[in-house]
């Protein structure tokens, strides 16, 4: 199978959000986001600075200036000296960019994004590439954040063993045939 270029494909998941935000439609959505999700696997958990200042229309100085602020994350993997961009990150940041731009002059959206995106204690954010291969939620990084500093470690423990516990029963449950 041909490798597609993670450029087209990033503009592609871009194109297909914008899309799926203007039809009401829960089937064609379904479509949509199915053809998303491929996109994204093909072009992986992330992308080279390069690719991300293309698709965000910066230069790569101030990718690294987002990177920085924490407004966008980086994958790193054993043995690699260069950090990429992680693939939800940069099209999250792209996104706010989108909507920046809808509301006013093109002057300071970038910085205006930015601050949208990060934590109000924002410091530069890295994860293994094993991590940015996990699915997550759809849960904004802001709220759950705001989440985490809201709650105790042992809070978070006990609602941890209580989720793990759940789902011991739900996999025990016998199953029915369809």
């Amino acid at each position: 199978m041909a490798r597609i270029d993670d450029l087209v494909a990033l503009r592609s998941i871009l194109d297909l959000r914008r899309t799926a935000r203007g039809l009401g439609a829960a089937h064609a959505n379904v479509a949509i986001r199915a053809c998303e999700r491929t996109l994204r696997d093909a072009v992986g958990p992330s992308v080279a600075k390069r690719v991300a200042a293309r698709v965000l229309e910066i230069s790569p100085s101030m990718l690294d200036r987002l990177v920085a602020e924490g407004a966008v994350t980086t994958v790193v993997s054993p043995g690699v000296l260069r950090a990429r961009v992680e693939l939800r990150s940069l099209i999250d940041m792209a996104e706010a960019l989108e909507r920046e731009h809808v509301r006013g002059p093109e002057r300071g959206a970038v910085v205006r994004a930015a601050r949208r995106l990060r934590p109000p204690d924002a410091r530069p954010v890295a994860v293994w590439e094993e991590v940015a291969r996990l699915p997550r939620c759809n849960v904004p990084r802001d709220e759950l954040r705001a989440q985490f500093l809201a709650t105790t470690p042992s809070e978070r423990l006990e609602e941890g063993i209580f989720h793990a516990e759940q789902m011991s029963h739900v996999w025990a449950a016998p199953r029915v045939a369809t």
